[in-house]
């Protein structure tokens, strides 16, 4: 029985079939759907290929290979190195042990105007590259042509991050970022970057800097002035060669398990090194004390490697 409010109105409500009604449902889903993608796809097109997914590309033209292309202005000339990005991508996973299994678009923004409208909560003056956390994307930022940088060092840096990301969930890509050490060292490495300071800079500062508080996060606060990014980036690239060189496929082992699992990435290092990360820092920085140059080097990145399938 109706409550008594509409007991009077009933025979007026129209009685819809379920069925019809569910036809109806999926109709209003559907246009939902259809009309959502037609406004991506309009949006789109003020970004010309800025988004990974624009239809259309006015002024710029692409390089495609088979596993990475490569998007970039019309005019701009590639360095040859990039004419054949696949080959940096099995560099990449030969020297992480890693299989990257999806394709990967690496987008040279031309200005600052363009990358904050693709990026507004990313792009900063003063980074070098990004790549988005499917890794999948990499963005090479104007930073790099502003300051006559090599491309394909950050290239090399960014597919560092891509081999990893693609081997953990988007999760354990955000949560990644809070282990820099190794994340960024391990980029670093690859990307045998000479964009900070040079290796002899870096033993002629390293004994009196210190070395711990760079490393381990919860020391962070004992530095006595700003964290230098030029200097840390290549301490951490020395550290992970430190490691790679004293514990070898244990390092690689340790490196994946942290991918899949970066929250637990403390627990992690010492059951796969026997020891405490702040054990193996001061390690490391005695070492630099007495005879860094005698560090296993971190220029070349190794040339062989078992490469293991996506984690997941």
């Amino acid at each position: 029985m109706a409550p008594d409010g509409d007991a009077g109105n009933e025979e007026l409500k129209p009685q819809i079939p379920r069925a019809k009604f569910a036809g109806f449902r999926r109709a209003g889903i559907r246009r939902t759907l259809t009309l959502t993608a037609a406004a991506l796809a309009i949006w789109s097109f003020g970004y010309g290929p800025l988004l990974p997914w624009s239809p259309v590309r006015p002024g710029y033209a692409a390089l495609h290979s088979r596993r990475v292309s490569i998007v970039y202005p019309t005019g701009t000339s590639l360095p040859e190195a990039l004419r054949n990005p696949d080959a940096l991508l099995e560099e990449a996973e030969t020297f992480h042990r890693l299989a990257a299994a999806r394709p990967i678009t690496v987008i040279l923004l031309p200005d600052w105007p363009a990358a904050y409208r693709v990026l507004p909560r990313l792009a900063r003056r003063g980074i070098g590259a990004i790549t988005l956390a499917t890794g999948r994307t990499i963005y090479l930022m104007p930073t790099i042509s502003e300051r006559g940088l090599d491309p394909v060092e950050f290239v090399r840096h960014e597919l560092s991050h891509a081999v990893i990301h693609q081997n953990q969930t988007v999760f354990g890509a955000m949560k990644i970022v809070e282990v820099p050490w190794l994340a960024e060292g391990l980029a670093v490495w690859f990307g045998n970057q000479r964009a900070y300071i040079t290796d002899e800079e870096f033993f002629r500062l390293a004994p009196r800097r210190d070395v711990e508080a760079y490393i381990d996060p919860d020391l962070r606060g004992r530095l006595d002035g700003p964290f230098d990014i030029r200097f840390g980036y290549v301490c951490w690239r020395h550290f992970n060669a430190f490691l790679a060189g004293r514990h070898g496929e244990a390092y690689w082992r340790f490196v994946h398990a942290v991918a899949r699992h970066p929250e637990m990435w403390r627990e992690s290092f010492q059951e796969h090194f026997s020891q405490t990360l702040p054990q193996a820092v001061r390690a490391f920085a005695e070492r630099l004390q007495t005879d860094g140059r005698a560090l296993p080097p971190a220029l070349a990145p190794p040339t062989s490697g078992r490469r293991t399938p996506r984690s997941q």
